[in-house]
């Protein structure tokens, strides 16, 4: 992007004005240099006579200033000056921490091994998690449940490997590093059934019961990981998050005068007092994933697009990141229908085909799913799928 063009664009945002797609791309486009800034004077200058509280402009709006009058561009300088709006996060330096792994250790070889080292390292945090409570601290290992007597109490923890359900019992295999033991629930124990179906396979439980003969038990309560009931942390300084995703640009579908205001509302070009004050503290805008709509993710998508290169989608995804506030930290995750491997863990968005995105120094490609700390406060940024 030319020095003009991003002096035209900043001039557009401190006027309180929005470029169409369309529009964007011609002024881009436009075969004389030096001109971007003239033209959008012009444009801005006829839309508060014709249009006044119109901040969209449009293709048709650009042409018609370049075959119109001509006008006396405005000084940058005193259009900065008519901006009533006042940012307090832009004089607060940037605290941004990435945790965790998101760029080339999320590969890996596909083994037998590698898939073996996820379960273990899942059973070892949630067996973690359980044994957290009280009433599973005397809990055992399979293998030595297994030496115990008929009739023994029990207790053991244990991932949920197979459930098969019949009108006399429901049968759970679980197992841990050491066995695998077969526990029997009884249907007409209606909350222990009604919680045993509700358990998904590979899911880490407590189990409390009777021990029988062989490798077999009779659950008494199956209890499943809590997730910690923990205070929501703030940060010291009152800084705002934004965050949104699934932009989807390229479909026919996407929202382009919505995105068009929510950056002008981060702008503090449009709301009311109170939603110009929330703004004016936004430090952070996360985007978690699907920037672009992509090409070929599903039957027929062809079908639904406007455009129809990947490129040019990050292209103008890029024209729109860029009008976002300089002060204001951007963090992208990938989604599903991004340009990435598909399997999750994914690393960040392929620089081959987001160039334009990548020319920003000021936003942050990361994987997906991500750890992000901002301020001290964390945040878990996940696409889904």
């Amino acid at each position: 992007m030319s020095e003009d063009l991003r002096a035209a664009l900043r001039l557009a945002l401190s006027g309180g004005y929005q470029l169409q797609q369309e529009a964007f791309m011609f002024l881009r486009d436009w075969p004389e240099p030096g001109d971007s800034v003239d033209i959008i004077t012009r444009t801005m200058q006829r839309m508060r006579l014709s249009r006044p509280g119109d901040f969209i402009i449009t293709k048709a709006d650009l042409l018609e200033s370049i075959g119109g009058t001509l006008l006396r561009p405005m000084d940058n300088r005193m259009a900065a000056a008519k901006r009533s709006f006042h940012s307090d996060s832009a004089h607060i330096e940037a605290d941004l921490k990435f945790k965790g792994p998101f760029y080339g250790s999320l590969m890996s070889s596909g083994a037998v091994s590698d898939f073996e080292r996820y379960f273990r390292s899942r059973f070892a945090q949630l067996e973690g998690i359980l044994h957290q409570r009280v009433d599973a601290r005397d809990s055992s290992p399979i293998v030595r449940v297994l030496t115990q007597p008929a009739n023994t109490k029990i207790r053991f923890i244990g991932m949920v490997t197979e459930r098969k359900e019949s009108t006399r019992q429901i049968l759970l295999r679980v197992e841990d590093e050491t066995a695998q033991i077969l526990v029997f629930v009884d249907p007409s124990h209606t909350d222990l059934a009604d919680r045993s179906r509700r358990i998904l396979l590979d899911e880490v439980v407590l189990i409390s019961g009777t021990k029988m003969e062989g490798e077999r038990v009779i659950a008494d309560e199956i209890l499943q990981a809590d997730v910690p009931d923990r205070r929501p942390k703030r940060a010291t300084q009152e800084v705002y998050a934004v965050l949104i995703s699934d932009l989807h640009v390229g479909s026919k579908a996407f929202l382009s005068e919505p995105l068009s205001r929510f950056i002008l509302w981060l702008n503090g070009k449009i709301g009311d007092e109170k939603q110009q004050e929330i703004a004016s503290k936004v430090k952070y805008l996360i985007i978690a994933g699907d920037i672009i709509d992509g090409i070929g993710v599903y039957p027929e998508q062809e079908k639904e697009l406007e455009i129809f290169d990947v490129r040019e989608q990050y292209e103008v995804a890029a024209q729109y990141i860029e009008q976002v506030p300089d002060y204001i930290e951007v963090i992208i995750i990938p989604g599903n229908h991004d340009a990435t491997r598909q399997a999750l863990p994914q690393p960040p968005i392929t620089q081959r085909y987001a160039k334009s995105i990548y020319d920003s120094k000021r936003i942050r490609l990361v994987g997906n799913p991500a750890r992000v700390v901002v301020h001290g406060v964390s945040f878990l940024i996940y696409h889904g799928r």
